[in-house]
């Protein structure tokens, strides 16, 4: 059963990168504008002082203008970095253009210890990207399980799954460990997770 489970996130995770890959730059770039204008106009963003974001990867959702809206702001805004094969930290920056190709051929920030966050709380906003995602809030990455790991540690903090809209699935295969998100947003709105 658990093999199967398996074959069926390996042929989802798949399918979706190969759709997002596939998207017109022209729709791409209409989507990510309307995501931006979605997360910064809600009330979780309005109460938040802290928030985790990330470079958008092999298509994911480009979060710029919101990197950029939280530090016009005066926002503490942080990107991830993948500290080894299992662990993940963020760590304040103060520009969007502070980074560097890291681990995976990710971007993450230019980044000194001190500059690592150490507490997400209710007042941080955590924007998770995915692969596939369902109403429920669970998502499917890349398989290596970063953020689950990390808010397992870190459960009073706001999520928020970033994707479009074609990303979602009647059903995201769940495995034990996975956390789901309270929101979702994509170009066709914000909801919470049933």
């Amino acid at each position: 059963m658990g093999e199967r489970k398996e074959e069926n996130r390996a042929g989802i995770r798949q399918d979706m990168a190969s759709l997002r890959l596939d998207m017109p730059q022209q729709t791409k770039s209409a989507a990510d504008q309307r995501i931006a204008d979605l997360i910064t106009s809600t009330a979780l963003w309005k109460s938040c002082a802290t928030v985790f974001a990330y470079m958008a990867y092999r298509g994911e959702p480009c979060l710029e203008r919101v990197i950029n809206t939280g530090l016009l702001e005066g926002k503490t805004v942080a990107l991830p970095v993948c500290l080894d094969d299992s662990h993940m930290a963020f760590f304040k920056i103060e520009s969007s253009t502070e980074v560097k190709t890291g681990r995976y051929g990710i971007a993450e920030p230019l980044y000194t210890d001190d500059a690592r966050i150490r507490e997400a709380d209710g007042r941080t906003l955590v924007l998770l990207p995915c692969l596939a995602f369902d109403r429920r809030g669970y998502r499917l990455g890349y398989g290596k399980g970063y953020y689950d790991r990390y808010l397992s540690g870190h459960k009073d903090a706001e999520t928020m799954i970033t994707a479009y809209a074609f990303q979602q699935v009647d059903r995201s295969p769940e495995l034990e460990g996975d956390i789901s998100s309270a929101w979702i947003v994509t170009e066709a709105g914000v909801c919470r997770a049933e």
